[in-house]
């Protein structure tokens, strides 16, 4: 009875205290966080922190239906280095929770994709902590912060009129924040920035096949064609984020006879996040890796007008033997969703590989435009977007066809060329025989000639006998 008064006491002075700092907290600009004995940490309600700015009325942020929207209100930092986002969702029957911001902490812009984690609600205001995010040192902190997604709702949200699926959902922030440390306290400022926002999307890749290997194997150029709220005369960078996921897929082939189709079998890999600069002085050179040698290249950056024709193209590989014709060209309904687009950033690159029902690849997803830097009137502008993560279909935009010319003269005269080879040892034993004939005929003729004169006295002296 003693040991479990002990532990009712401890609970309680935890208690007090935690009441204690709380109380405390709605009189400091400070936003604290504490630990219980367990170490697991407490956050402070949404409302707390927002009321400590005097500003600050719950009038403003009303419940209304069937907005599901999201708008970044504040940010602020924690005492343990950690940044705090507050959103305001207006909608009141549904529970959607932001998912990623994109923000640039650097003087020069460099937008990254950072994961949000829900920490608490009240109505339409949410508390949310930026995962994996330490606060700097530095005295004065930036938070540029471009936009916020959700997951995307299938109740609520549309999806496009394609085989492109989106898997989040963007709204624009277009705000940037300033906290400085003055005397050990943080003052935040806030200031309006500007950002170009993606208003027609296509995700895709284009599939280059090897020549004529015994492993099917293909490389895959993946793609976002697009367009924006702003005019763009010539694009010079872009940053992009997306996701890539190993699959692999086969076949049980050993289920007996007459089974049609077989039992096909998945597996994928985790998700991996990736984040990509370009620009548009790269390009990028493939050559495949089969009996004939199919070369291919691309630029980094380029208009819809310049990608769709050096996709759509016939290429003619020549030699004695025979030619090869490859054409490559996009499906038609791949070329209407590219049409109304402006540019094209081609950003990666992955391999395919096939041997019978046994296939791999990397499915790359959730591709969003983070960043780009464009030239408009003369005038250079390196902002960041506002642009939906967003997944391209399982099948390449394209469609390879191989054709052969076989130069049947060459390969009559090379059988020639081979069968007198393969005949040639016989021939040869064959002439070698007659020569020896010859040879052997005019011996015996030259020992005749000699031998006759001999051969005659011998006879003379048996006759007188």
């Amino acid at each position: 009875m003693k040991k479990k008064q002990k532990i009712k006491t401890k609970i309680d002075w935890n208690i007090i205290f935690i009441s204690v700092l709380s109380f405390i907290m709605l009189f400091t600009n400070v936003n604290f966080t504490f630990s219980l004995a367990d170490s697991s940490i407490v956050y402070t309600p949404v409302l707390t922190d927002l009321q400590k700015d005097k500003s600050f009325s719950i009038e403003d942020y009303p419940l209304i239906d069937h907005d599901y929207s999201l708008s970044v209100i504040q940010i602020a930092e924690s005492v343990n280095k950690e940044l705090f986002i507050y959103v305001y969702q207006p909608c009141k029957y549904k529970t959607l929770k932001a998912s990623y911001i994109s923000m640039s902490t650097t003087a020069v812009l460099d937008n990254k994709i950072y994961e949000l984690e829900l920490l608490n609600n009240d109505n339409s205001l949410y508390k949310y902590k930026v995962k994996d995010f330490i606060v700097s040192q530095d005295e004065t902190r930036q938070y540029d912060i471009a936009s916020i997604y959700r997951p995307f709702d299938d109740l609520i949200d549309e999806q496009p009129d394609n085989d492109n699926t989106i898997t989040n959902v963007v709204f624009p922030v277009a705000k940037t924040w300033y906290a400085t440390t003055y005397n050990g306290k943080v003052v935040y400022q806030t200031f309006d920035s500007e950002t170009i926002e993606i208003t027609d999307k296509y995700v895709g890749y284009v599939r280059y096949p090897d020549g004529f290997a015994l492993l099917d194997s293909s490389c895959d150029s993946h793609f976002v064609a697009f367009s924006t709220d702003k005019s763009i005369d010539r694009l010079y960078e872009a940053k992009v984020f997306y996701t890539t996921q190993s699959y692999r897929s086969w076949a049980n082939t050993n289920m007996g006879i007459g089974v049609n189709p077989p039992a096909y079998y998945y597996k994928f890999g985790d998700k991996t996040p990736c984040e990509v600069k370009i620009d548009n002085s790269q390009k990028v050179k493939y050559t495949s890796h089969g009996w004939v040698r199919f070369d291919y290249s691309w630029d980094r950056i380029s208009s819809v007008g310049d990608f769709i024709e050096n996709v759509n193209n016939v290429n003619v590989y020549k030699s004695p033997a025979f030619n090869v014709e490859t054409e490559t060209k996009i499906k038609p309904k791949s070329e209407l969703e590219l049409i109304n687009k402006q540019w094209v950033l081609r950003f990666t690159e992955t391999p395919y590989t096939a041997f019978g029902y046994d296939s791999t690849r990397t499915m790359v997803g959730n591709v969003s435009i983070l960043q780009l830097k464009f030239e408009t009137d003369g005038k250079v502008y390196d902002l960041g977007v506002v642009d939906n993560m967003q997944t391209g279909s399982d099948e390449p935009i394209n469609i390879n066809k191989t054709t052969i010319d076989i130069h049947w003269w060459w390969i009559i005269a090379l059988a020639i060329i081979i069968g007198l080879c393969v005949a040639f040892p016989a021939i040869l034993v064959s002439f070698l025989g007659v020569i020896f004939k010859i040879f052997k005929y005019i011996f015996k003729i030259l020992w005749w000639l000699i031998t006759a004169p001999f051969a005659l006295i011998g006879d003379d002296k048996c006759s007188k006998k």
